[in-house]
């Protein structure tokens, strides 16, 4: 039986991926409707019943990141909205992304984006003029 395991592997990952996914579904749901409020890893593993460790695994496996860097991509992306459709401050919407401080939230900003949020905006309202 290993040896046939051994032979199929694409078979044995695609039926593992599905079931993987399935785990990890009630986080990155809650991720996403929820990216603006506090969260431990240990919430996400418990929405899953599964453990942190498990959670961490999966994550990493199926998602190429962290629960937490996949949270942060989520409200980087949501702040880029904030930034190009609203008149909203920087300051406020670092605060309505989920951000604990205006600095946490630049330096995330700049360390994905390598610019600031208030230069991001400012090109991106230029291209968007531009269109």
């Amino acid at each position: 039986m290993v040896m046939r395991m051994a032979e199929e592997p694409s078979r044995q990952d695609s039926e593992i991926l599905p079931a993987s996914l399935q785990l990890i579904t009630p986080a990155i749901e809650w991720i996403s409707m929820h990216y603006m409020d506090p969260v431990t890893v240990p919430q996400l593993a418990q929405l899953c019943h599964i453990s942190t460790t498990h959670l961490r695994r999966l994550f990493q496996t199926i998602m190429n990141c962290s629960p937490l860097e996949y949270l942060q991509g989520i409200r980087l992306e949501a702040a880029c909205g904030m930034l190009l459709y609203t008149d909203h401050s920087v300051l406020d919407i670092g605060n309505q992304a989920g951000f604990a401080t205006p600095t946490s939230f630049t330096r995330q900003f700049k360390k994905q984006y390598e610019t600031t949020p208030g230069q991001w905006r400012i090109k991106m309202t230029r291209k968007k003029q531009e269109h």
